[in-house]
C-alpha cells in the first residue's frame, strides 16, 4: 500500500482539498452558446442524428425525438453540446490546479 504523501489519491493517497478559484462570494454564471440555428432542416437533422446516435436508443425512442419541432431539437442539441463544452473546461481547470500543485513541489 503506498504512503499517505501519495499525489495521487486513487493508489492510497488523501484526496486534495481542491479551493483554487473558490469563494462564497462568486456567483456561477450561466454559459449559453451562441451558435445560430441551421435554416436547413436538412443539416439540423444530421446535426441530431449525430446526437441521437450517441444515446444508443432503440427505435420508438429515436423516432420520438426525430418527430420534434426543429426548434425543440436545436434546443436539445445545444443542451448537450454545452454540457460537453462544461466538461471539458472543468478537466482543464483541474489540470491547471494538478500542475500548479506538481510545480510547487
Amino acid at each position: 500500500m503506498p504512503s499517505k504523501q501519495t499525489f495521487c489519491w486513487c493508489f492510497g493517497g488523501r484526496p486534495p482539498d481542491i479551493k483554487y478559484g473558490i469563494d462564497g462570494d462568486t456567483q456561477l454564471k450561466s454559459m449559453a452558446l451562441d451558435i445560430p440555428m441551421p435554416t436547413d432542416e436538412n443539416e439540423l437533422n444530421a446535426m441530431f442524428e449525430e446526437l441521437v446516435a450517441e444515446l444508443d436508443l432503440d427505435k420508438p425512442h429515436r423516432d420520438a425525438l426525430f418527430n420534434l419541432q426543429p426548434e425543440k431539437k436545436w434546443q436539445i442539441y445545444c443542451s448537450k453540446k454545452q454540457v460537453y463544452f462544461v466538461k471539458i473546461l472543468v478537466f482543464f481547470k483541474v489540470l491547471s490546479y494538478v500542475f500548479n500543485l506538481l510545480s510547487k513541489e
